[in-house]
C-alpha cells in the first residue's frame, strides 16, 4: 500500500517498466521458483511480449545455482545475437 515507504519507488518502476518494452530482452525463469511463481513469469511475457523468455522446468528459485550450465549457454547465445552498443 501506499503506507509502505517503499511504495513510491515500487509504483514508478511499474508505472515506466514499458519503458523498456522495445531494448532487446531475455527472460529466464525457473519452473519452481517459490517467490516469483508462473503468475509472474507471464506476467512479464505480457509486459514484454517480444522478449525471449526460457522456463526451466527443473529450477526455482535460485535458477543460476540449479541450472548454471543451461543458463549460462542461454545468456550467451542471447548476447550473441543480440550485440550491445
Amino acid at each position: 500500500t501506499d503506507a509502505d515507504p517503499s511504495f513510491p519507488l515500487v509504483k514508478f518502476v511499474d508505472d515506466n517498466l514499458h519503458r523498456l518494452a522495445n531494448l532487446p530482452m531475455l527472460i529466464c525463469w525457473g519452473r519452481h521458483d517459490f517467490v516469483f511463481d508462473l503468475d509472474y513469469y507471464r506476467e512479464w511475457q505480457r509486459r514484454f511480449p517480444n522478449a525471449e523468455a526460457h522456463l526451466f522446468a527443473s529450477a526455482g528459485h535460485y535458477l543460476l545455482e540449479d541450472e548454471p550450465v543451461a543458463v549460462t549457454r542461454t545468456i550467451q547465445k542471447f548476447l550473441i545475437q543480440n550485440p550491445l552498443g
